[in-house]
């Protein structure tokens, strides 16, 4: 028996249905609810996605089906406990094209690349592209925590027959990753960021939340991360390139940890009128030496004035006497053996370690609250006395009779194992503590509070 062709191909065709019957999505209606408010300013968008015919509508706007097949697919996907560079979109290919591009956005309001060293410009060339130095990233970008950003997602999808599948988030991070998704009867976490371009894909370009739910911000936050992770060997780099001789001097009695040269200020160093040119610049170099705990090390303010270091030999010469003083007083010896993760720092600034600024500003703050006696006491041994740093904002100073005078702490580490209802706290004048305060309490040698 002989067919037409016109027989043959309607054979075929009962077996093969139609392409609009056979890519009919169960589906009925999609919609996202998303929120934003920050700075006393409030953001909501609602879209609504109903299917019409084979096909999707958002008000007028006509919805290709497979961003709605995409959603759908995303949601069946398995669970991603932690983040995964490939599902990020995160490839070999795609960190070494977006190295550059990324940091030259970057740099428009954060790091001048353009200015930096080569030395320091392949430190982050290699950075950016090293697979294993993003993975360590990531987290950061994604988990990141700031004040005055609340946003908010939650998509509902509507399937024939009325069941419901729910993801939402109110992750401050790129991609609003983590999501908390609800389908068939079961609830989990994940980071699958598929879910956050398709839903993505479903809104309008101006939509609340919806750049930071496609990532579309993920090449510039990853040349940020990788900055703060490079910052120290960056820094580092920077002070060998202009003043290598320096570190090259202290590393014949030191072991140089980092440096960096800027006009910072602090309650010990710097000048105040920092919008006052010209700045006050310094070398800051932390060093150590073999026998220091583990937990203490050195901090070394150096005038930095017309590209040269002042005062380098002073500090290699009389450094040693304030760092003797400070290790041989018996109970905080042994702190520093016992807690080796308090991180303890010897100051030197220009010529001593408690500097002019740092005697001006614990007399201020002694003054209130009539501790004049105690300044009077402190400005008499000025050039004698060791000043401490814990963590950072603690400030202890130790006397040549080897007793320690807590001048201002703001945490609680920098109560080195005493409690704050053991003392009375009170404001400081300039440079605020936050949760903490001056105190002015004499330590005895022994560890005893001075009553």
């Amino acid at each position: 028996m002989q067919w037409s062709k016109t027989t043959v191909f309607l054979v075929l065709l009962s077996f093969f249905p139609t392409t609009a019957s056979a890519q009919k999505s169960p589906i009925a209606q999609v919609t996202i609810d998303t929120h934003w408010l920050g700075l006393s300013q409030v953001s909501n968008t609602k879209v609504l996605i109903v299917r019409d015919g084979n096909g999707y509508r958002r008000g007028q706007d006509r919805i290709e089906s497979q961003l709605v097949e995409s959603l759908l697919t995303a949601l069946n996907e398995p669970s991603i406990p932690e983040p995964e560079l490939q599902n990020l979109g995160i490839n070999q290919a795609w960190l070494d094209a977006n190295a550059i591009p990324a940091v030259e956005k970057y740099a428009r309001y954060a790091v001048s690349f353009d200015d930096a060293a080569p030395n320091q410009k392949a430190l982050y060339k290699t950075s950016f592209t090293s697979q294993t130095l993003i993975e360590q990233v990531v987290p950061n970008v994604l988990n990141v925590s700031r004040s005055d950003d609340y946003p908010s997602v939650k998509v509902e999808v509507t399937f024939d027959g009325g069941s419901k599948a729910t993801v939402d988030s109110d992750s401050q991070g790129l991609f609003m990753l983590p999501w908390k998704v609800k389908r068939n009867g079961e609830a989990f976490d994940t980071y699958n960021a598929n879910i956050s371009r398709a839903v993505a894909a479903l809104m309008p370009n101006n939509a609340t939340n919806r750049a930071r739910i496609a990532g579309e911000r993920l090449d510039v936050d990853l040349a940020d991360a990788v900055m703060h992770y490079i910052e120290k060997d960056w820094n580092l780099l920077n002070a060998e390139n202009r003043v290598g001789s320096t570190l090259a001097a202290l590393r014949t009695k030191y072991t140089v940890e980092s440096a960096d040269i800027n006009p910072y200020h602090d309650v010990a160093f710097g000048a105040m009128q920092i919008a006052i040119p010209p700045l006050e610049e310094n070398l800051h170099v932390v060093v150590r030496q073999k026998s220091f705990p583990e937990s203490f090390s050195e901090n070394a303010i150096l005038l930095y004035s017309d590209g040269k270091v002042f005062g380098t030999e002073d500090f290699l010469q009389n450094a040693g006497k304030y760092e003797q003083l400070v290790l041989s007083v018996p109970w905080f010896n042994t702190l520093l053996t016992k807690y080796p993760g308090f991180r303890i720092q010897l100051l030197w600034v220009h010529d001593r370690s408690f500097s002019e600024k740092a005697m001006k500003q614990f007399a201020a703050d002694m003054g209130l609250i009539g501790k004049d006696a105690l300044v009077d006491e402190v400005r008499s041994e000025q050039d004698k006395i060791a000043l401490i740093t814990v963590n950072y904002g603690d400030y202890w100073l130790v006397l040549p009779d080897k007793r320690m005078v807590l001048w201002r702490f703001s945490t609680v580490y920098g109560l080195l194992n005493f409690e704050k209802s053991d003392f009375s706290v009170h404001k400081c004048l300039n440079y605020g503590t936050g949760t903490g305060g001056c105190v002015g309490a004499v330590i005895l040698p022994d560890g005893t509070l001075k009553r």
